[in-house]
């Protein structure tokens, strides 16, 4: 398997609104699965791809965003 595989947390089909979450994501916490979730779904529904600049969108899980953050991140994109 793959580095990239084994790090993988979740997966998104690009504007189709189909999110799959991984059980090791799941594991790490509410705060590190909020930050997945959240992530996969800007995806999901508006097909935007990687941001390196940004903490939730980036394609790497490294700072974690609180919760209120996670939430004005996601409407950014969503809006």
């Amino acid at each position: 398997m793959s580095q990239e595989k084994k790090n993988l947390l979740g997966v998104a089909l690009l504007k189709d609104n189909k999110i799959w979450i991984t059980d090791d994501a799941i594991n790490m916490g509410e705060d590190a699965l909020r930050n997945v979730v959240f992530h996969e779904i800007v995806h999901a529904v508006t097909g935007f791809g990687h941001d390196e600049k940004c903490p939730l969108m980036c394609s790497a899980l490294g700072k974690l965003l609180n919760k209120k953050d996670c939430l004005d991140k996601l409407k950014q994109y969503i809006n």
